[in-house]
């Protein structure tokens, strides 16, 4: 007997398509949370550093802690940005609160510096004595849009993956459908009356 083709194994690529597509999205998302701030500049706390600034207009201020799960901002906390070579500070303002953490370090906003100028700056951080502090001042980078472009990303790969088992599915079964009815038919001409013998009338008893 003729086999049905495609064989029946092909359904498992479905699934399979699925698995690795998956497997690919989760990977993508560890790799992009982990990444997450690595793109920005840092100041100890308390310390001072020089930054450079690609081109000028509104930078949010993070405050960074390593291992542990929420950063908490130093109370008196006081960041001085003043161009390199220059006197003028300039002012940090208010931003949206926004936190981050990645397993390896929390971030969390602490405010916005509006750059005149692509430059060199530098940055000075300090806080009251007495108070601990054991993290970092970080700038220059976007943890927001590297998380929410790891979530797109996620989505995107797990939904292609799915539709992509389910379009396999369906071609294999329509094709395994099309093979079964041609060789049914290919069966039932075998049985067809043979040249010069005449069917039987309706209804004629076949015994």
């Amino acid at each position: 007997m003729e086999r049905i083709k495609p064989h029946w194994g092909w359904f498992f690529l479905g699934p399979a398509i699925l698995v690795l597509g998956g497997v690919g999205a989760f990977e993508l998302m560890v790799a992009g949370i982990l990444s997450a701030g690595s793109d920005m500049q840092h100041v100890p706390v308390p310390g001072e550093g020089v930054v450079h600034i690609n081109e000028a207009g509104d930078m949010t201020l993070f405050y960074e802690q390593f291992k542990v799960a929420s950063a908490t901002v130093p109370v008196g906390l006081n960041v001085q940005i003043r161009p390199v070579g220059g006197s003028a500070t300039l002012p940090v303002g208010s931003t949206t609160s926004f936190t981050y953490s990645n397993g390896r370090l929390a971030g969390r906003s602490i405010g916005a510096v509006n750059f005149p100028e692509a430059g060199d700056y530098k940055v000075k951080v300090s806080v009251p004595e007495g108070v601990p502090a054991d993290g970092n001042v970080a700038l220059g980078g976007n943890p927001a849009g590297a998380i929410l472009g790891t979530i797109f990303g996620f989505i995107g790969i797990g939904f292609a993956s799915f539709v992509l088992c389910i379009l396999v599915l369906v071609v294999v079964g329509v094709k395994r459908g099309k093979h079964r009815k041609r060789i049914l038919q290919q069966q039932h001409a075998g049985f067809a009356p043979q040249a010069g013998m005449r069917p039987p009338p309706p209804g004629a008893s076949a015994g």
